[in-house]
């Protein structure tokens, strides 16, 4: 996925809300959307490097910028626009570049089931429908991507009508896409919201399947670069988790 062209370079001066920051640029100071409702205190901070898109204005929208990208305090570029989760699966998927999904493809957007509007459903020959709900992970630690950085009972009613989903007949899965390049495996964040890991276990017993991808980043493009190992706990073992997942690096190819 291509970004704009021009990205502005800037500072971080604080971020105000959950979305809007401000921001010092080489032509001063300016205001930005944050499109992206998590704390990621580790990535937006005051002081921090970020990279701002410029948009047009106009009815409603009172900031000229969004912040699209930030890099970690050692010089790693992290895209951290939640909006871009969605598109970067559907492009993945329609180029055949995710394995758990091959003979799949996006017959539909927003699907609504239950009480709730998941992200897709995916529809191939002779294969059960498919409906798959798209989180974005942001924050990693010692190579691990954890989700979600703030308790979310929204993530919870979203994995608890898949496995609804599974038993009307389909096929269900929460896929998680890591906007960064440096994850290794993926795990619930406990610490941050135990009732979702707990929920995540119980529905995944019951056959919802969990997946996670990490992402290449660059300022030109995000793309999904590869398949990491999903596990429900912190590894007990360097290179296994405690209940048998793979969680090394297991790449997919680009999208």
């Amino acid at each position: 996925m291509r970004l704009p062209p021009t990205l502005v370079d800037g500072v971080l001066l604080e971020r105000e809300n959950r979305f809007r920051a401000r921001v010092q640029t080489a032509a001063g100071e300016v205001l930005a959307f944050v499109p992206n409702p998590g704390r990621t205190l580790e990535l937006l901070y005051p002081g921090a490097r970020v990279l701002l898109a410029p948009v047009a204005t106009g009815g409603q929208r009172r900031t000229a910028y969004d912040l699209t990208l930030a890099y970690t305090a050692d010089g790693l570029l992290v895209s951290i626009d939640t909006r871009l989760a969605n598109p970067l699966f559907a492009e993945a998927v329609a180029a055949g570049h995710l394995a758990p999904f091959l003979g799949y493809g996006v017959t539909r957007p927003e699907v609504t089931f239950g009480a709730s509007r998941l992200d897709f459903r995916l529809d191939g020959a002779g294969c059960p429908p498919l409906l798959v709900e798209v989180k974005s992970s942001t924050l990693v630690e010692d190579g691990v991507a954890r989700w979600p950085d703030a308790p979310s009972l929204r993530g919870q009613r979203h994995i608890r009508e898949l496995a609804g989903a599974l038993r009307q007949g389909y096929r269900a899965a929460i896929v998680w896409l890591v906007q960064r390049p440096d994850a290794t495996a993926m795990t619930p964040h406990r610490v941050i919201d135990p009732a979702f890991a707990d929920a995540l276990a119980e529905v995944t017993a019951a056959g919802v399947e969990a997946y996670a991808f990490r992402c290449a980043v660059t300022r030109e493009w995000v793309e999904v670069a590869g398949e990491i190992g999903m596990f429900l706990n912190y590894p007990s073992a360097c290179g296994r988790g405690p209940a048998g997942y793979d969680v090394r690096q297991r790449p997919t190819g680009r999208s």
